[in-house]
């Protein structure tokens, strides 16, 4: 059972979930390896590392990530999460992966993630790789 009152946040990111993420996360900071295949059209695979310190009376929060376009089980591209280095189950739901841990949140936490990705943000050049990070909205 999910224990996030993100529960199914819907597709995208609307102004109702930022204002949520705004008012329960107090300090984000992101740590991201990828390992980038040796030429266009492999998959990429990486870990994010999250940490996180979340107010009082907060529920986990969701976390974006898209499956690949022609992905039919976006489950099987987040390989594994952790936090505070304890594996947890997790659900993939309109983009967003939603924790299912039913530890209290409240305080500073670590979320480890290991997945694979899709090269459709990437641009290749002859010796140079590169990408644009932008907010949705």
């Amino acid at each position: 059972m999910i224990t996030t009152s993100e529960q199914t946040p819907g597709p995208g990111i609307s102004q109702t979930l930022a204002r949520s993420r705004r008012a329960s996360i107090l300090e984000l900071r992101y740590e991201l390896h990828l390992s980038l295949p040796a030429e266009p059209g492999g998959p990429i695979s990486g870990r994010v590392r999250i940490h996180l310190t979340l107010a009082e009376s907060s529920s986990w929060p969701a976390l974006d990530f898209a499956p690949l376009p022609r992905s039919a089980a976006a489950e099987t591209l987040v390989r594994r999460l952790m936090i505070d280095g304890v594996a947890v189950a997790f659900d993939h739901i309109d983009g967003h992966i939603v924790i299912a841990a039913k530890t209290d949140p409240t305080g500073s936490h670590s979320i480890d993630i290991e997945f694979e990705s899709g090269q459709s943000a990437l641009k290749w050049r002859d010796d140079l790789v590169y990408t644009l990070f932008v907010p949705a909205h």
